[in-house]
């Protein structure tokens, strides 16, 4: 006999207290995950994500099956078909995408079950969401080769490159969100029902805009293949004279997938009710940007390892892309030669090819200042709306968790995009609790997000560190 959705909560709660526990052990400890304590914990939340699918699931069909108000028992068999008839109303059917206004109902319907209207938990069905379900899950859709099928892990890196620029030059025809935890019922919903959340983790930082972004599908070790072939050619020869062998050096970097959650929001009932905003949206809009803040922190100086990114110029340590061995005038001014100087010192086949500045609001602030023999500032800024600023003709990233402290390193130059990639694992995680603030008559929310990064091409872009 199947186990019914209470028998299976009951088993994530104790693989919840398994992973809260080595949690818990490391902080008292104050350090990192140990190798096989990493995997434990890995394995456990892939564990915790599956029983969560399959909770929905079973909660679903008793849902279904559960006998609807004013409707007898379906052993009655005058009142089978219309048994039948509303049971199959919970079958997400519908063809068409939700528009904005239902997508938002159907969320309501999922944060307030008890609030709902008919329509709104309709519309939840509709979408595999469950009201009242600890759980549901909204899919990203970025990574998608000319075929229109998921970015794939390739035979060779010709592949890969195939891939991944036909995606940068061709974004699908699609819509930007697939919503739901079953199989069942999956739908494309409206654009503008993820254009906050989407619109936190590109702004509120700047690595994602700049970085190669691949999505996939779970949270197993991703491998990415690395060639540098810069330094080769080919050779002049003689008539007759034999051929003689330069190999490649090819490697490969491993991207993970960590979890970055929100910190738990909590909403009362009456917030929720009195309000004049829709509180999904307002919600949505929080917990991407205490999300995104976090990633991009990671992704600009987080130092690897275990359980954190690798940052593009990690804080402390050796890591990171290439030093340019150039270090500013003073530590609160830069100068024309020193962004020559800085721009040169890339590889003209990497920074050719998609060179970028990036460094925080402060040191914009100085570059702005320098101006050429014309008395003209270097800076240029973006007249037309979508056009990036630019500095010596190349545009500018601004990104807020670099630094611009005295010996940092302040400024990042060159192709960000062959240099650092962004793995993240298709998905954003909403989750809800009654139960923890029901005596306070408040719910809480949890976003989360699974992701990882890494320097990919160390000589693609260079750091500049500040004076003394």
């Amino acid at each position: 006999m199947s186990k019914t959705s209470t028998q299976l909560l009951q088993e994530r709660q104790e693989l919840f207290k398994q992973a809260e526990g080595l949690l818990e052990l490391i902080e008292k400890e104050e350090r990192k995950f140990s190798e096989d304590e990493g995997k434990e914990f890995e394995s456990l939340q892939n564990d915790i994500e599956e029983l969560t699918s399959h909770i929905e699931r079973i909660t679903w069909r008793e849902a279904g099956l559960r006998p609807v108000k004013g409707v007898s028992s379906p052993s009655e068999a005058d009142d089978r078909r219309e048994f039948e008839q509303r049971k199959r109303s919970f079958e997400p059917k519908d063809d068409e995408p939700l528009t904005s206004r239902q997508w938002n109902g159907a969320l309501r319907a999922w944060m307030f079950p008890g609030r709902a209207t008919d329509e709104e938990r309709h519309n939840a069905a509709r979408i595999g969401w469950v009201p009242g379900s600890q759980e549901i899950s909204m899919r990203f859709h970025r990574g998608w080769d000319p075929s229109g099928a998921p970015l794939h892990f390739p035979k060779d890196m010709r592949e890969w490159e195939k891939q991944c620029e036909y995606r940068a030059q061709n974004p699908p025809e699609r819509r930007a969100m697939e919503a739901g935890t079953t199989t069942q019922g999956l739908e494309w919903v409206p654009d503008t029902a993820m254009a906050a959340l989407d619109k936190a983790l590109l702004e509120f930082g700047g690595m994602r805009q700049v970085a190669r972004v691949v999505s996939t599908a779970t949270g197993s070790a991703f491998p990415v293949p690395i060639v540098d072939d810069t330094g080769n050619s080919g050779t002049v020869r003689a008539e007759s004279a034999a051929s003689t062998e330069t190999d490649v050096t090819t490697s490969q970097i491993v991207l993970g997938a960590f979890t970055i959650d929100s910190d738990i929001v909590r909403v009362t009932f009456e917030m929720f009710q009195d309000s004049e905003f829709d509180m999904g949206t307002v919600l949505l809009d929080l917990l991407g940007e205490r999300v995104a803040r976090r990633e991009n922190s990671e992704f600009t100086v987080g130092v690897g390892g275990a359980a954190n990114a690798q940052g593009i110029v990690e804080a402390t340590g050796t890591d990171g892309v290439d030093n340019s061995n150039i270090t500013l005038a003073t530590n609160s001014t830069v100068t024309y030669n020193n962004l020559v100087d800085i721009m040169h010192s890339v590889d003209p086949a990497w920074r050719m090819g998609g060179g970028t500045w990036m460094f925080n609001d402060t040191m914009l602030s100085r570059a702005e200042r320098i101006t050429g023999a014309d008395g003209q500032p270097l800076w240029q800024p973006n007249v037309q709306e979508g056009t990036p600023m630019r500095l010596l003709g190349f545009p500018i990233q601004i990104n807020q968790d670099m630094l611009s402290t005295a010996s940092s390193r302040c400024i990042v130059f060159g192709n960000i995009r062959r240099a650092y990639w962004i793995r993240e694992v298709a998905g954003f995680e909403l989750r809800r609790t009654e139960h923890r603030y029901f005596e306070n008559r408040q719910v809480g929310f949890l976003g989360t997000i699974r992701s990882d990064g890494d320097v990919i091409q160390p000589a693609a872009a260079k750091f500049a560190t500040n004076a003394v």
